[in-house]
């Protein structure tokens, strides 16, 4: 992915937090010493792995509650707690996740799979005039943010080698 496509879309996400979008830059310019200032574990990062300046603005815009994470083996139950941050910067404080109960209650093993909880959470943000994107890096981690229709105009074309944005998980 180019770095001006990471720019923008850290820039959509996060509102153009200056801290965010100063962090991101130094993910660009400069992994290992973005790493080393924020604390990361850089003994990893310098075991001879090279740096991924996208990996580290992903991360850098977690570390920042603007991209939630969950892994794919994850259960419905652990959604919220990775999308409220996101939910709450939108304004919404009074999300229905009733829907996560009635999941578990039921016993659907295939609703209960990441992409069909993911998808289904999806579909209730974009009640509130939202939009949920998957923010697709070909690994079984789920990368998701919540963005307005317009900025996600903005970003809907960002696309890499191994890197897309969706609408859909």
């Amino acid at each position: 992915m180019p770095h001006e496509q990471t720019l923008l879309l850290a820039s959509v996400l996060s509102g153009d937090s200056p801290d965010v979008l100063r962090l991101v830059k130094l993910s660009i310019d400069n992994p290992h010493q973005l790493l080393m200032e924020v604390g990361k574990d850089y003994d990893f990062w310098d075991s001879g792995f090279d740096v991924d300046p996208l990996l580290v603005a992903q991360y850098t815009l977690i570390d920042h509650d603007f991209v939630g994470v969950i892994d794919w083996r994850s259960e419905p139950n652990e959604l919220p707690g990775a999308a409220e941050p996101l939910l709450q910067r939108h304004g919404i404080a009074d999300f229905d996740w009733s829907f996560i109960d009635e999941l578990e209650e039921s016993e659907d093993v295939e609703m209960g799979k990441s992409e069909n909880f993911l998808n289904l959470a999806a579909e209730k943000v974009a009640e509130r005039d939202l939009i949920m994107i998957h923010l697709s890096t070909g690994s079984d981690t789920y990368f998701f943010a919540i963005v307005t229709p317009e900025d996600f105009e903005k970003i809907a074309g960002i696309k890499g080698k191994e890197f897309r944005i969706l609408d859909r998980f």
